[in-house]
């Protein structure tokens, strides 16, 4: 977001001719127009201060969202168009969770490898779902439970225990409801503000590949739209995935599920070893995006 401040007029009419006579009221006036301009520049710089302040948050976005000229939001349209493939299928109501899954493995992008498993994957998948069950509740640490599989990275403890806290303030126990789509978006530009205030990203957009900073945008950029995605399918009735929500005994609970395994996805999935000394150093955008899709469509 640009600011779009007026410039201070020059006011240069009021001295176009200077007037010889009456010199105590030139030096009034001179002494007014001084006065003047003094306040008007002091005025300039609260408003743009105030709009700085005001709007830090936006601002942020703008300039850290991105890396290496790549938007990390694109991550979460990637997910969402991928859903919207599966949800598209003519028999979708008919398919099991493991055919959805297997379906999604047929939509191509940028990101896709054609070439997962669900049997490789079904008890990561598991554990996922598990950690986004402990999301909605105070009885379980979601970081525990991915960090006694081996599955996180340490570095990656304080956003994890961040993003749980999201999660859970977007559900509402006692009555199985979530926030809005917008409410909840709001509460993870925060946390991007967080991650960009306290770390250094790093990412390849050839590679695809950057390090823990940027696997944390790149998660908050998939839970904001893996929500969005189910948020929207929760209440719509016309939307192909409606029915599929309506299986449950807790539609909301499902949806928000769906989008915390997505995002519990990114946290530990795409860490790769490069150097060979098995600390999996480095994260793949294009493995976990395909990953976390894949899970979605089988929620």
């Amino acid at each position: 977001m640009t600011c779009n401040l007026e410039p201070v007029t020059n006011m240069h009419a009021i001295a176009e001719k200077r007037i010889k006579s009456r010199q105590k009221r030139t030096f009034m006036k001179t002494k007014f127009l001084i006065v003047m301009l003094c306040i008007a520049f002091l005025s300039c710089n609260k408003k743009q201060d105030d709009f700085s302040s005001s709007n830090n948050s936006n601002n942020s976005h703008v300039k850290f969202k991105t890396a290496d000229g790549f938007e990390f939001d694109e991550l979460g349209e990637v997910h969402n168009d991928a859903l919207v493939y599966v949800g598209n299928h003519t028999d979708l109501l008919e398919l099991t969770a493991q055919e959805r899954f297997e379906y999604s493995n047929t939509y191509t992008d940028d990101y896709s490898s054609n070439n997962l498993s669900w049997a490789a994957l079904y008890d990561e998948l598991s554990i996922s779902k598990e950690a986004a069950d402990a999301s909605l509740t105070s009885d379980t640490d979601p970081f525990e439970i991915l960090n006694n599989e081996d599955l996180l990275q340490t570095n990656m403890e304080d956003f994890t225990d961040r993003l749980s806290g999201i999660f859970n303030d977007a559900y509402n126990e006692s009555n199985g409801t979530i926030i809005s789509s917008s409410a909840f978006t709001s509460l993870i530009e925060d946390l991007e503000d967080y991650v960009v205030n306290n770390y250094t990203v790093s990412y390849n957009s050839t590679t695809q590949r950057g390090n823990a900073a940027a696997c944390m945008l790149a998660t908050c950029a998939v839970a904001k739209y893996s929500y969005n995605f189910w948020y929207a399918a929760l209440n719509d009735q016309y939307n192909n995935w409606y029915p599929i929500l309506q299986e449950g005994s807790n539609p909301a609970a499902r949806s928000i599920k769906a989008a915390a395994a997505d995002a519990y996805a990114f946290i530990f999935k795409g860490w790769i070893d490069t150097d060979g000394n098995g600390t999996r150093e480095t994260w793949d955008s294009g493995y976990a995006v395909e990953v976390a899709r894949a899970w979605s469509a089988s929620a």
